[in-house]
């Protein structure tokens, strides 16, 4: 339409079912600002204007204004920024300081720590160390809750739960089963575990995925829909007898990111027929998804034929990783069977892995005592004779009587001896040699 003021009619809903609302509209052209390097233009008496040191003109001519690069600032970029100090273009950030205001990230300097941490770094990378005890993160502001059932589980991550973790903390989940059978569970039908817009971490206490989500061939383990442009870790878990018309262990969509690591897909289905949208075990399904899958196993999954039986990958990105997760970069985990896919999955070799943990430092095995020779008895006990009895001085003392336990002799000095008893054939003797 033409600039100026109009006078529109606006119907909202079916024709005659709500009456019309005049609105008036003015239609004004705006024309932008457009960043000049000139300082001629130090004023915006045309669509120019001037930023210094890389800075940005935005807004509309007449009030234009600069947007600053970090480490600048005033009107025209051309000073250094509250917090850094120097001469343009050379401004440094001067070392943080800590403040009481919970809303101080340190862009000026200002940076705001909780529960005992201490501030450092400067402007503009500010950190907290030394949290208190069971806190982290970047203002020591996350912390780890601890899970036992599948109700404290569904509070602490479920999109609809009464407790839910803040978004950077560690949800920590104690051995054994997690079934809606037991606890509440996800109230889209369809999932154990709903979580949405949620980043951070969810592990088994234990890295050998001895914490079973278990679907009880009724519901898929869990569903991520989104996380925030932040990660959401999955780790050492069991998705077992997970069951849904797609995904049958977990469905990621939503731009959402996340590592699945250490984790088990045991006899997880998919219900569609062929052709449809599927995986038994992982479906990634919108453009945007980032998922990468560490040190994990497939085990028995079910889907359609070319419906991906471990995985689905409708949209998005899937790498199956074929090194370990910290802390077992170091270790190289063992191959299994191929994976079953759907769709262009990433990695070198698209196969089921495991014992990543297994290997991370083998626990030596005992040292054992020195092999006997076939004709010797083991030792009972190896330090009461450590060696070889010591050759005797030339003058012969008495031979002493033998001393129970130990050995017994039969014979003559001059002639064959005869041994009993284990300890004395342990010193190296045999029977038949002189006693001498």
């Amino acid at each position: 339409p033409p600039m100026g003021t109009h006078t529109w009619l606006i119907n909202c809903g079916a024709s005659g079912a709500w009456p019309a609302t005049e609105v008036s509209v003015t239609i004004t052209q705006i024309n932008e600002c457009t960043t000049s390097t000139s300082p001629s233009t130090f004023w915006s008496y045309d669509d120019y204007f001037y930023c210094a040191n890389g800075g940005t003109a935005w807004g509309a001519v007449g009030a234009c204004t600069c947007q600053c690069p970090a480490g600048f600032g005033g009107t025209n970029c051309d000073a250094c920024a509250t917090g850094y100090s120097g001469t343009p273009p050379s401004c440094s950030g001067e070392p943080c300081q800590a403040t009481s205001t919970p809303t101080d990230d340190g862009t000026d300097g200002n940076f705001h720590c909780i529960n005992g941490g201490d501030v450092g770094g400067t402007t503009g990378s500010c950190t907290c160390t030394n949290c208190d005890t069971g806190y982290f993160g970047e203002n020591c502001h996350n912390t780890q809750h601890q899970v036992g059932t599948m109700t404290e589980f569904y509070n602490k991550v479920e999109k609809y739960g009464n407790d839910i973790m803040m978004n950077g903390d560690i949800t920590v989940l104690a051995q054994g089963g997690y079934k809606c059978s037991e606890g509440t569970c996800s109230a889209d039908g369809e999932s154990i575990m709903y979580a949405d817009q949620l980043f951070g971490e969810i592990k088994c206490t234990d890295d050998n995925a001895s914490c079973v989500l278990d679907g009880e061939n009724s519901r898929r383990g869990m569903h991520v829909t989104g996380t925030g442009g932040n990660k959401l870790t999955i780790r050492a878990i069991t998705f077992k007898d997970g069951e849904a018309e797609y995904g049958g262990g977990v469905v990621v969509h939503n731009e959402a990111i996340v590592d699945i690591n250490l984790c088990v897909f045991n006899n997880c289905k998919s219900t569609n027929p062929s052709g449809s949208v599927g995986g038994g075990a992982i479906l990634v399904f919108t453009s945007g998804d980032n998922v990468n899958v560490y040190g994990t196993s497939f085990i028995g999954n079910e889907a359609a034929p070319g419906n991906g039986a471990d995985i689905y990958r409708k949209a998005g990105t899937i790498v199956i990783q074929h090194i370990c997760p910290s802390p077992y970069s170091s270790n190289t985990p063992v191959q299994g069977a191929d994976l079953d896919i759907f769709g262009v999955v990433i990695g070198s070799s698209l196969v089921s892995y495991s014992d990543c943990q297994a290997t991370e430092a083998p626990t030596p095995a005992p040292t054992p005592n020195p092999t006997p020779s076939p004709t010797k008895a083991p030792t009972p006990n190896p330090t009461s004779f450590p060696t070889k009895a010591p050759t005797q001085s030339p003058t012969p003392a008495p031979t002493p009587a033998p001393t129970s336990p130990f050995f017994s002799l039969s014979g003559s000095n001059t002639g064959q001896c005869s041994v009993s008893d284990l300890c004395f054939s342990s010193l190296g003797y045999t029977n038949n040699e002189d006693c001498t």
